[in-house]
């Protein structure tokens, strides 16, 4: 892996985000939100998930990851230029929103 940790876990789809929440017996423990519309590749290796936004790539070690692949594909393909508009003015007027609901 070049150099990188392995961090195992689990990974949830909610309607707006990936959450990546890592096991405990891992020495670094923490989570990664994703959210879906700064999403633009999903892809995996032979255990590793691959999310790419347009800034950071994530690399998650994770087994099964085809059916999660395709929710989260399915799930972004639901976010069309309408949705993202109402998802912008949500965040705009409660920011608050952001870290108080799992689903945006």
């Amino acid at each position: 892996m070049k150099g990188k940790e392995a961090i195992g876990g689990k990974a949830h789809l909610t309607n707006y985000r990936i959450i990546f929440k890592s096991h405990f017996f891992n020495r670094v423990r923490g989570q990664h939100s994703i959210f879906l519309p700064n999403v633009v590749a999903v892809s995996d290796t032979f255990n590793t998930l691959i999310v790419e936004t347009t800034v950071q790539r994530f690399e998650f070690v994770m087994w099964f990851k085809q059916a999660f692949i395709d929710a989260v594909n399915r799930e972004k393909a639901r976010i069309d230029s309408t949705e993202l508009e109402r998802l912008k003015k949500v965040v705009a007027t409660h920011p608050e929103s952001i870290e108080n609901s799992p689903h945006i």
